[in-house]
């Protein structure tokens, strides 16, 4: 399994990080297969992708150890990293490291959690990583939060204040003890003060090159729906397009009487006859 220490190596070389996201078990599979990938991340976006859910403040932390546990079976190579969602931190951190260490000890190979916020989860924070559990943090846009921060065009660094008080979230965040700061949708301009001033690993979301590291969603890459709106991130290739020509195409040989074709089917073996099988006097109705 992909280890902390490796990420952070690579972080010291000056070598960017590359990060995508998993949900599942065939998701984690073409992660570990693709290579070169160091962070996979089971992230929370899965209520929306993969459950059909509005957003992620639906999902519950059973819900995302078991997601976690599957991307877990595939991904042995890269850090693998869950979000804890919303409600399972913010109470207390108490509460947090004991979601924390649910997810660590019932998704086997999952290495650390991620949280969603600022200095108002600095506790959460150190509680965490008192126990040895290592924690990235994520500021910018920050989905949990859409009820508080719909539509606050400020809250992603565009703006010196605003810029400035991100920031200053992520130096107290990373002071609590957090090992890696993502940036979700923050201007490239900020990222770039984070990275240049943070001692820790910063990873982008959306937030332009100017980060040591960057995390896309495969559902975007790959191009998942159809027609598949990128938020953040370039589409690679179209999967949702071609997995729908590949069905309507199956469709369409069914209806025909094409599908199964002959290299498909079972047929008795050489020499052998219906007619020895001493069907005689069988009544069907």
């Amino acid at each position: 399994m992909g280890t902390l220490r490796k990420l952070l190596e690579k972080h010291g070389k000056r070598k960017a990080i590359v990060g995508l996201t998993a949900w599942d078990y065939p998701s984690g599979l073409l992660a570990q297969r693709a290579g070169g990938i160091d962070m996979v991340l089971v992230s929370d976006s899965l209520g929306k992708i993969v459950l059909g859910l509005p957003g992620s403040i639906g999902l519950s932390l059973d819900d995302m150890i078991h997601h976690a546990k599957a991307v877990a079976r595939a991904v042995k190579t890269p850090f693998l990293l869950a979000d804890l969602p919303m409600g399972s931190y913010e109470i207390s951190p108490e509460q947090a490291l004991t979601s924390a260490i649910r997810m660590i000890k019932e998704a086997p190979g999952v290495s650390g959690v991620k949280l969603e916020g600022g200095k108002e989860i600095i506790p959460q924070v150190s509680k965490i990583t008192s126990a040895g559990i290592p924690v990235f943090c994520q500021v910018g846009i920050t989905p949990q939060r859409t009820i508080q921060t719909a539509n606050d065009e400020e809250g992603t660094g565009r703006s010196e204040v605003s810029a400035s008080e991100i920031f200053d979230d992520a130096l107290c965040l990373q002071n609590a003890g957090a090992v890696g700061i993502m940036l979700t949708a923050v201007s490239q301009e900020a990222a770039k003060l984070m990275r240049d001033h943070l001692t820790v690993p910063t990873i982008g979301i959306g937030s332009g090159k100017l980060c040591d590291g960057q995390m896309v969603f495969q559902s975007e890459i790959l191009g998942y729906q159809d027609p598949c709106v990128p938020q953040w991130h370039s589409q690679f290739e179209s999967i949702g397009a071609k997995s729908l020509t590949a069905i309507r195409n199956y469709v369409k040989e069914v209806g025909e009487g094409e599908f199964p074709g002959d290299e498909l089917t079972h047929h008795l073996f050489t020499g052998q006859n219906l007619d020895n099988l001493g069907l005689d006097g069988l009544v069907v109705d």
